[in-house]
């Protein structure tokens, strides 16, 4: 708490011997308690005015001067009592604080005062508010003095926040705008929160070789938007420092903003009427920020519509060309069908014309060469089959539905078994296996998977083959094994190309299209196929029908 200053105890002890006539000895032994009493009222009253911490005035009304002021007082209006009393309330004050016209004459009411200077030199801003009293049967006016200057200030801030925010969101939702449009905007607001008159933005090149600059308002030639980065400028400073730079060669304030560790950009402000001040860079740097991450969004915003077009510019293009290529094949898939089919007919006919017109008269060589040529000319036509089967899968409609595998595989291993019988021949199903497919080309997977199991485990004494399903990770795999001749795994990866066989055709009978046939449905499917064997022991082939296919029981 603050002390007294001994003038103001000098004050009060000569008032006391003018009061009594006696000195401060005889004061103590005084016959008139009652003034006693109120003299020590009155000094208590003292202390506690002097104590308080905002000022208080008391006017007199008649003639508008300061009766009596109190030690805070003083401090605020950096002046002395001496000074102050006896005056009026509007000459207390600076000539250039502005005082409200009517307080002279408000008994209640509030007044701001504003610029006041402060003993340190920053201006301070006031709180007047006027009161009426009544002491001792007189009229009085009371002015409780204080000082909102941090208070104001603090408002300001929050004001000048929340418009920096709201600039922010009305920069980010600019649309349809260039980057030009955008910097431009973004200055504009800076240059408004900042009370400046004008507001740049130089864009350091990549190669830091020229700045591309960018001003709030249109006062720059376009030939004059692009600037060497070697002329010693502020702007250089402001990369070489790497700090803000306030006032000098700036003329107003220059910063920097960073992308990572690299100065990409300076932000200019000038023409502010008053200096700049730590708020002002703060805004500053805050949209200059906000300004770059809007300009890294739009330029790749601007990148991927690029990408895009010539994206959308390759899928026509590729789409012509799948467009032609399924002409081309399907004008392929129209002469196999037709023009090669008949010259095959023609051999197969006049063969077997010849074998029956001329069978006595041929010598047994001539037999056999007819025999291989129809021979060849069968193959030939199953071949084309085949290759006929493959373009149309290619070609084909994906129509998953979910039915039962388990079904479907008996159907298809009882007709393989009706049409080459077998009588010691295990063949197992697991029960249950339901998938989402397409039906009629999982006949085809499953027809020619069984098919094979068959037909390599004939020379086998018993046959064996098992088909079942897996389940880990959520993925489905099918497996279909047997006990047959199965195949080397150096070979694997031939094993689903077309025309490509691990045996011959004297061993076993086939073109080389059918696991060509299932790779092509399983990839249709967006599943995946292998196989593992053993020479001599057997082969399982594994493949999954990708994430929409579903297993479960039948319901």
């Amino acid at each position: 708490m603050k002390r007294r200053s001994e003038s103001t105890r000098e004050e009060q002890l000569r008032l006391r011997e003018k009061i009594l006539g006696l000195g401060e000895t005889s004061f103590r032994k005084s016959y008139y308690p009652e003034l006693r009493v109120r003299l020590l009222e009155l000094e208590r009253f003292r202390f506690i005015l002097d104590q308080v911490s905002v000022g208080i005035m008391i006017i007199d009304p008649g003639s508008d001067t300061v009766v009596d002021l109190n030690e805070e007082t003083c401090r605020l209006l950096n002046k002395q009592k001496t000074e102050l009393r006896g005056i009026r309330l509007s000459d207390c004050l600076e000539k250039r604080s502005i005082l409200h016209p009517d307080m002279l004459e408000m008994d209640d009411g509030v007044a701001i005062i504003r610029d006041l200077p402060s003993p340190d030199g920053e201006s301070t801003t006031l709180e007047i508010t006027m009161h009426h009293a009544i002491f001792g049967g007189e009229a009085y006016r009371i002015a409780i003095i204080r000082d909102i200057t941090r208070q104001r200030a603090a408002e300001e801030a929050i004001i000048r926040t929340k418009d920096m925010f709201e600039s922010v969101i009305r920069i980010s939702a600019v649309q349809d705008a260039g980057e030009e449009e955008i910097l431009s905007a973004t200055l504009r607001e800076a240059a408004k929160l900042t009370e400046s008159t004008h507001a740049y933005c130089a864009i350091l090149s990549p190669d830091e070789s020229f700045f591309k600059i960018s001003s709030s308002s249109d006062d720059i030639p376009e030939m004059a938007r692009l600037s060497p980065a070697d002329r010693g400028g502020p702007w250089e400073e402001v990369i070489k420092r790497r700090v803000p730079l306030i006032g000098g060669r700036c003329g107003g304030i220059c910063l920097p903003i960073f992308e990572g560790e690299r100065v990409v950009a300076v932000i200019t402000l000038r023409g502010k009427p008053r200096l700049y001040d730590e708020f002002d860079l703060r805004v500053a740097t805050y949209l200059g920020e906000a300004l770059w991450q809007i300009v890294l969004r739009y330029r790749a915003e601007e990148n991927l519509r690029q990408l895009n077009e010539e994206l959308e510019g390759r899928v026509m293009e590729r789409t012509r060309e799948l467009a032609n290529l399924n002409s081309e094949l399907e004008a392929f898939t129209y002469s196999v069908s037709h023009d090669l089919r008949a010259p095959l007919r023609s051999i197969n006919g006049f063969s077997l014309a010849i074998q029956e017109d001329f069978e006595d008269a041929l010598p047994e060589d001539a037999r056999l060469y007819l025999e291989r040529i129809r021979s060849a000319s069968d193959r030939m036509g199953t071949l084309i089959d085949d290759l006929l089967l493959l373009s149309r899968i290619s070609r084909a409609e994906l129509h998953r539905q979910k039915f039962s595998l388990s079904e479907l595989a008996h159907e298809v291993i009882e007709e393989i078994m009706e049409q080459e019988p077998r009588e010691n021949a295990q063949v197992e199903i697991e029960d249950g296996m339901v998938v989402s497919a397409d039906r009629g080309l999982m006949r085809s997977v499953l027809s020619n998977l069984f098919s094979n199991a068959w037909k390599f485990t004939g020379k086998k004494e018993k046959t064996e083959i098992h088909f079942c399903s897996k389940k880990r990770g959520g993925i489905t795999t099918y497996c279909i094994s047997d006990n047959g001749d199965g195949f080397d795994m150096a070979y694997e990866k031939r094993l689903f190309l077309p025309f490509s066989r691990l045996h011959t055709t004297e061993e076993f009978p086939g073109t080389g299209i059918g696991l060509a046939t299932i790779a092509r449905i399983i990839s249709k499917h967006e599943g995946t196929i292998h196989a593992e064997g053993i020479p001599g022991q057997g082969a399982t082939f594994y493949f999954t029908l990708g994430s929409k296919e579903g297993t479960g029981g039948m319901k």
